[in-house]
């Protein structure tokens, strides 16, 4: 792991902005702390001792499906079974076992769509309803339908909402744009057009299998395995790395899990030396993840959070 890190061209947010180093800083793999409440402190911290279900940057679900967040923003989760949940670490979503979704936070009102959803991920700003710049629109969200359309939806009481649709497979969002992959595999990309109304703007040939959004940046894997990644726009990949599970994307960096368990992070410090099972969906400056013995563990650079 540590070859392939020194021959990388640049670190994916090397891409992104100049002040950041061009190549992977080698940091050695951290010592993790217990359940820590101020994680900003700690390179590592072991959220739980108890078996996880999913993890987010701030929550997580145990293996009876309950929420459990780590900020006071997010203190106040509905009760219930969960099977998925994402966060901004400010507001969050989850989708419990019939497909219901429910967002809180404890600054914001949230309304989500009763419609039953396969998906669900959040982001600080909308794909829609940020223009004209008067208007403050806290945090969205978008969910993928069970039959395929995407639904997005505004915090707020009178957070407006959108419909796309068509029949897809993954979806992501992050900040004002929209992803999705359709049913041949193909990436379709939405974003405001400047007067407040979403327009899809690009298509990318696959077939991929899977996407992920955060920030600037956008990741796929394709049906070989391969992922890829790309910085503000599609002209050419930041970063291409081949055997992958999963990929996750976050504001200005990228892990990967690969077949053995192992995770490689370009633009972050490396995990704990453990074997992981799944990786959640990154916070700003740090991933979160669950090992083979279903303890989540996140990490991060401290004081980047």
């Amino acid at each position: 792991m540590e070859a392939l890190l020194a021959i990388l061209p640049c670190a994916l947010v090397a891409c992104i902005r100049d002040e950041f180093p061009k190549r992977p800083t080698p940091w050695p793999a951290p010592s993790c702390v217990e359940g820590t409440r101020e994680p900003e402190e700690h390179a590592c911290w072991r959220v739980s001792a108890e078996a996880l279900r999913a993890i987010s940057p701030s929550c997580a679900l145990d293996k009876a499906g309950r929420i459990s967040c780590r900020t006071s923003e997010l203190r106040d989760a509905p009760a219930g079974e969960f099977t998925a949940i994402d966060d901004t670490e400010a507001d969050a979503c989850a989708l419990d076992a019939t497909g219901r979704v429910a967002c809180w936070s404890a600054q914001t009102v949230w309304r989500p769509p009763a419609d039953k959803l396969v998906a669900v991920h959040v982001t600080p700003r909308g794909p829609f309803g940020i223009h004209p710049a008067s208007r403050d629109v806290r945090a969205a969200a978008c969910g993928l339908e069970a039959t395929g359309g995407i639904r997005c939806w505004e915090a707020g009481a009178d957070g407006r909402t959108l419909a796309i649709a068509g029949s897809y497979t993954d979806l992501a969002v992050a900040d004002e744009r929209v992803f999705a992959l359709d049913a041949r595999g193909t990436l379709l990309h939405w974003s405001d057009d400047g007067a407040g109304v979403v327009r899809k703007t690009e298509e990318l040939a696959g077939p991929y299998t899977s996407v992920t959004a955060r920030g600037v940046t956008t990741c796929v894997r394709a049906d070989d395995g391969k992922a890829s990644c790309w910085a503000r726009d599609f002209r050419a990949p930041s970063l291409v790395l081949g055997a992958v599970r999963q990929i996750q994307a976050g504001n200005d960096h990228a892990c990967v899990l690969q077949a053995g368990g192992d995770i490689l992070c370009v633009g972050n410090r490396p995990p704990p030396r453990t074997k992981f099972a799944a990786l959640g969906p990154p916070g700003a400056k740090h991933t979160c993840a669950i090992a083979m013995d279903r303890r989540g563990y996140c990490w991060g650079d401290p004081g980047r959070r």
